[in-house]
């Protein structure tokens, strides 16, 4: 093992022939300021697993000693952006989405709940995607809607999402930018 000084020495090394002129490949992986060197013949190191055919690397589990900082800004809309949310549904909304994503090792540090979409703040996990976490919000949030009939008929959210990398230093403007959802879109109409 060597010791790296941050992300400036992680590079993937090039292809070379071996004796029995196949090509090899070599992967540089971090693990926090050390840094190893794996080749396709090698055996599971961590949660990283190398395939001997394939020279490439199949993601498990993340190591208990992977840390992360991506904060990103969700949104995403009811049906064909219908105003169904009433005043009533919003903060038991806002509470479910807290306590669900808490759930599911999400951290939720804001959201904001308006009658035709919701703002969220998170913390992405390392062992989960943006994909997944959106469809976990969404269909829990759609089906906690639903069994709890809070309001007449069915609710369903509309396709997609939007979602947006905050940095540290921005956390604050915005986590005051969704707080202050109500104001905003007395101003300013979400469709415009």
């Amino acid at each position: 093992m060597t010791r790296g000084r941050g992300l400036s020495h992680l590079r993937k090394r090039r292809c070379y022939p071996n004796r029995q002129n196949t090509l090899l490949r070599s992967h540089v992986f971090a693990a926090g300021a050390f840094i190893r060197m794996v080749t396709p013949g090698d055996a599971v190191h961590g949660h990283f697993r190398l395939s001997p055919v394939s020279s490439s690397f199949t993601l498990g589990r993340m190591s208990l000693h992977s840390y992360s900082q991506c904060w990103l800004h969700f949104i995403w809309a009811t049906l064909k952006r219908e105003p169904m949310i009433t005043d009533a549904l919003a903060p038991k909304l806002s509470a479910y989405l807290t306590k669900y994503a808490a759930t599911k090792d999400i951290f939720m540090k804001c959201n904001f709940v308006n009658p035709e979409h919701v703002h969220a703040l998170i913390n992405l996990p390392t062992n989960q995607t943006i994909e997944t976490v959106a469809n976990l919000l969404k269909g829990a949030s759609s089906r906690w809607i639903g069994q709890q009939k809070l309001l007449e008929g069915h609710f369903y959210w509309g396709r997609g999402y939007g979602v947006f990398s905050v940095s540290q230093s921005d956390l604050p403007r915005v986590c005051n930018y969704i707080a202050n959802q109500e104001e905003h879109h007395r101003k300013r109409n979400f469709l415009r």
